[in-house]
């Protein structure tokens, strides 16, 4: 007997190795677009038909962050349903890492917090969804201030440079730790 769509998809929905396929696929697009960020810029520009004046890095910044979070985001919850729970409905990366028994460093956590805006509308949209547009992008932007920025301190006049807490070797560090709680529970 074969089953109707919507009891396939009931079925995806429960097991945790569709999940983590998935937290996979999202995390080598991810891993597609930083490289297009750091190493295949010309080729791309080539590809795409943009002249070299459009910053590829830029335009796809908000979208590789967007696939890290969301990539982390089903992880954690395929580890919860491997655990045999229910995962929250959220996007909030932090509750998400709790409920997985996934130990996350505390200085990781700010990271998490900005990877579950851009899951929830940076990467997505315009501008923040919401009842408090305002409050969510001044919430994100000091965030993103204070912890992806660092003063360059040979200057006698400061001057703030993007730190390397969203790179992929950062995000990947992220992935690796909560992909080896999901293999030790698989095992």
């Amino acid at each position: 007997m074969t089953l109707g769509l919507v009891d396939q998809l009931e079925r995806k929905k429960s097991l945790s190795t569709y999940w983590f396929n998935k937290a996979s696929d999202l995390k080598a697009s991810a891993g597609a677009l930083w490289f297009v960020i750091r190493e295949g810029k010309d080729q791309a520009h080539d590809f795409l038909r943009y002249d070299s004046s459009f910053d590829l890095g830029v335009a796809v910044w908000p979208v590789y962050t967007m696939l890290c979070g969301m990539s982390l985001e089903l992880l954690y919850k395929a580890i919860i349903l491997e655990r045999g729970q229910e995962p929250e409905k959220t996007h909030d990366l932090c509750r998400l890492a709790s409920a997985a028994s996934v130990v996350v460093d505390v200085e990781e956590i700010p990271t998490l917090r900005i990877l579950s805006s851009y899951i929830s509308w940076v990467g997505r949209y315009p501008v923040p969804t919401g009842k408090d547009p305002r409050t969510s992008f001044e919430e994100h932007v000091k965030l993103e201030w204070d912890h992806l920025w660092e003063v360059n301190g040979n200057s006698m006049t400061p001057i703030k440079h993007r730190n390397e807490k969203l790179t992929w070797p950062n995000v990947e560090k992220l992935w690796r730790t909560a992909s080896t709680v999901y293999r030790n529970l698989r095992q």
